[in-house]
């Protein structure tokens, strides 16, 4: 099958449930990668990454050069002052306060400790016969992926708002559906349901609802709404791959 083009780039990147995976540039580098390379704490793993950020310079200068492309002093100087500029802009911005906001709060929750707390209760209900084996793992594969779902738009949700707001005061443009900052704030808008689905789920499963999971689950849906209000046409960006119609969108075969 053919690579989706820049699929890679509006997707929540978790491969191992993507469908399109092998239709994916970055998916298909990823699944060539050994343990060690795909582990931070393994030394193979900088390496790895070391090696692609050279190779990616050495493609950028390929591009530069091959197009007679001259950067001066200068020309650094005022891109760095903007970069920083916008960095700072960036942090200071509302979204990126709540978003950090809430993985801090995030943390404080224990969350493993309340699936394994939930593991036993069941184990005891199934050991009473108040409810089957098969209710037993049912519940305990909700509670499973509802944690695995928490733990991995944990920080993605701050890092794909950063992106969007990051070159809007230059180059966003309100009205232009299909613009990048649209399309990072679409793929936080859907990191972030999927948090408040999993929050939700986690809280209904609980013996004693856990009060601090109702103030995240409110926080991330005033977060969710104020991210809509922001980029109001970022539900309506259409995603290379994911999202009915992409093909005739995303028209590549325009550029040739």
């Amino acid at each position: 099958m053919a690579n989706i083009p820049l699929i890679h780039n509006y997707c929540d990147r978790w491969c191992e449930k993507c469908q399109f995976v092998d239709q994916c540039a970055v998916g298909v580098a990823d699944s060539q990668f050994t343990k060690d390379q795909k582990d931070i704490d393994k030394e193979a793993f900088w390496t790895n990454l070391s090696t692609q950020f050279q190779n990616a310079i050495s493609l950028l200068n390929k591009v530069i050069e091959d197009n007679g492309i001259v950067i001066t002093e200068e020309d650094k100087l005022k891109f760095d002052k903007q970069r920083q500029n916008s960095k700072e802009l960036v942090d200071a911005h509302p979204l990126t306060n709540m978003a950090r906001k809430y993985a801090k709060e995030a943390t404080l929750i224990d969350v493993v400790s309340l699936s394994t707390n939930f593991a036993t209760n069941l184990e005891a209900k199934v050991s009473l016969r108040v409810i089957s084996v098969d209710e037993a793992k049912l519940l305990l594969e909700k509670v499973k992926d509802s944690v695995d779902t928490i733990h991995w738009f944990l920080y993605f949700i701050q890092v794909k708002l950063s992106r969007s707001l990051s070159t809007m005061n230059e180059f966003f443009d309100k009205q232009e559906t299909q613009s990048d900052n649209n399309g990072s704030a679409k793929i936080a808008c859907q990191a972030i349901e999927a948090s408040i689905g999993a929050w939700h789920t986690i809280y209904n499963l609980m013996d004693d609802g856990d009060d601090k999971i109702l103030m995240i689950m409110g926080d991330l849906s005033r977060l969710l709404r104020l991210t809509k209000e922001e980029f109001p046409l970022a539900m309506q960006f259409v995603r290379p791959g994911f999202d009915v119609g992409w093909e005739k969108v995303w028209s590549f075969d325009d550029e040739e």
